[in-house]
Order: structure tokens, then C-alpha cells, then sequence
């Protein structure tokens, strides 16, 4: 009974949407599937993976993380370079099998050595790294839509400020030591100089300014996780709680920009920036 009851829903999808129309949406489906389980994949083997890493060859969190924002950025230019889409997924498989084979002899290596007493496990999330998380998550939930309305979107291509960004946060090392406050103030500043001076060239540099400033934050949050444990698990905590913040902060600044308009979305990122000061200023830290 069921299997006919499918059956038919079956014939009458094929017969309303048509085979190409069925074929398009099978793989949207598809699509959407594989980047779920990626993101399980990845979500569950980060941190085992850092662990192994900084164990076998005592390179610090920060080269790590680095290395990993710089291996980001690679990837994207590989994958702008291959078209059409379907030649990125051998490459991307290639690049992944090292690494899990690395994944599985340290997993044998360690497994005699995990301790069998029970870990009380702390949250995985932190009320700060879920604010910055809704401010950055806001900002590029406007970003489109604000390349799109300055100039008819000629000031600045969108694909070139993402760029920026990413460059921006693999140069975090050059960040010189300031107060969290500091940096998210001079954020906000430099969203506003964008806003009041729409020149391509300078709003794609100070875009590699925000992505350095926002990279520097992220490590300087990552220090005041000190109860969650080990770095890695820090680094966990912090990107669970910026993706949660990220999809509230999206999805707001969506209704604000439909409800309200650009501008007002514009000013609630800009005041979310100040917020993110305040809040990190009540504990003096320099990283």
C-alpha cells in the first residue's frame, strides 16, 4: 500500500513538473544534502584533526589557524578557476583524502590512550562569540544588497570584497596589539568611511582591514574561553556560536532591510559593532 502510494506520487510529480523540471530539483536536493553531511564531516573531525596536528608537529593554534584561512582562500581561487562546477568535486575529494587518512592513524595511534573517565562536557556556545556572531552574520546578510544599491552596484564588485575579506584574515598576524574594544570601534569607523567614500579601490582595502581586524577578534575571544577547555575546543565553541549568530543575525537584517530599508539596516550593523565594544570593554584584554 505504501509503495503504490508513492508510486503515484511519483507519477503525478513527473507528469505536473516534467522530467527536466524533476532532474533540476533531484539535484538541488542532492546538492543541499552533500553540504549538510560536509558540514557534519567537518564539524565532528576539526577538532580531533587540530588536536593531531598541533601533537605531532607542536605548531602553535595561531599558525594553524592562519594556515587554514590562507588554505581557505586557495580553495576559493581554485574553484573560480574550474568551470564547469561538476570538475571541482575531484579535486576537492583528492584534497580530502590525505587528511583523513591522517585523521585515521592518529585516531589508532591515540585510541589506547584516551582516558575512559567520563567528561563533563561545558556548552558549546558563549554569549559573546554569539553577539559577534550576529553582528558579522548581519553584515553580510546586508552585504549583497548594499553592493547592489551604492551606484547600481558598479562601486564595488561583491565576488572582489569577499576576496579582500578572506585576504584580510590570513594577514592577521600583522594586526598590532590593541584592546578588543578597540578594534570593533574601528570597524564600525570604517564601515561609515565606506559608506561616505564609495571608491572601488579603497572600499576593497579597507574590506582586507575588517577581515584582519574581525580575525585578530576571533583569537582574541578564543583566549577568554579559558573553561572550555583545550585551544582547539575553544576554537569550536567560538565558530558553533558565530554560526548560530550568523543565521539570527542573516535573517534579521533580511527583515530589517525588507521592512525598514538599507539605511536603517546599514545603522543596526554599525550599532552592533558599538554593542560588541561595550560589551568586550568591561574586561580589559590585549591581544
Amino acid at each position: 500500500m505504501a509503495s503504490a502510494s508513492w508510486g503515484l506520487f511519483a507519477a503525478d510529480l513527473f507528469v505536473f513538473y516534467g522530467q527536466s523540471q524533476i532532474a533540476k530539483i533531484a539535484l538541488i536536493i542532492s546538492s543541499f544534502l552533500t553540504i549538510f553531511m560536509h558540514g557534519i564531516g567537518q564539524e565532528v573531525s576539526i577538532v580531533p584533526l587540530q588536536k593531531s596536528i598541533m601533537a605531532s608537529s607542536g605548531v602553535s593554534i595561531r599558525r594553524l589557524q592562519i594556515g587554514q584561512e590562507i588554505g581557505v582562500l586557495l580553495g576559493n581561487l581554485m574553484t573560480a578557476n574550474l568551470f564547469p562546477a561538476v570538475r571541482q568535486f575531484i579535486p576537492a575529494l583528492a584534497l580530502m583524502l590525505p587528511m583523513a587518512h591522517f585523521l585515521h592513524r592518529s585516531s589508532q595511534a591515540s585510541g589506547v590512550q584516551e582516558s575512559s573517565t567520563p567528561v563533563k562536557k561545558k556548552p558549546e556556545s558563549n554569549s559573546l562569540c554569539l553577539m559577534q556572531g550576529v553582528v558579522l552574520g548581519s553584515l553580510f546578510g546586508m552585504l549583497a544588497l548594499w553592493v547592489r544599491e551604492i551606484d547600481g552596484g558598479k562601486c564595488f564588485d561583491f565576488a572582489m570584497v569577499l576576496v579582500a575579506y578572506a585576504v584580510g584574515r590570513s594577514l592577521v598576524a600583522f594586526v598590532p596589539k590593541m584592546q578588543a574594544s578597540l578594534r570593533y570601534t574601528l570597524i564600525f569607523f570604517l564601515l561609515v568611511l565606506i559608506e561616505l567614500i564609495p571608491i572601488p579601490f579603497i572600499s576593497i582595502l579597507m574590506f582586507s582591514v575588517i577581515g584582519a581586524l574581525v580575525g585578530a577578534s576571533d583569537f582574541s575571544l578564543v583566549e577568554r574561553l579559558e573553561s572550555f577547555g583545550d585551544l582547539p575546543s575553544r576554537w569550536q565553541v567560538l565558530q558553533n556560536s558565530s554560526a548560530l549568530g550568523g543565521l539570527v543575525g542573516s535573517i534579521v537584517l533580511g527583515i530589517i532591510c525588507k521592512v525598514l530599508g538599507l539605511n536603517v539596516a546599514l545603522f543596526a550593523v554599525c550599532f552592533g559593532f558599538v554593542v560588541l565594544a561595550f560589551a568586550v570593554s568591561r574586561k580589559s584584554l590585549m591581544a
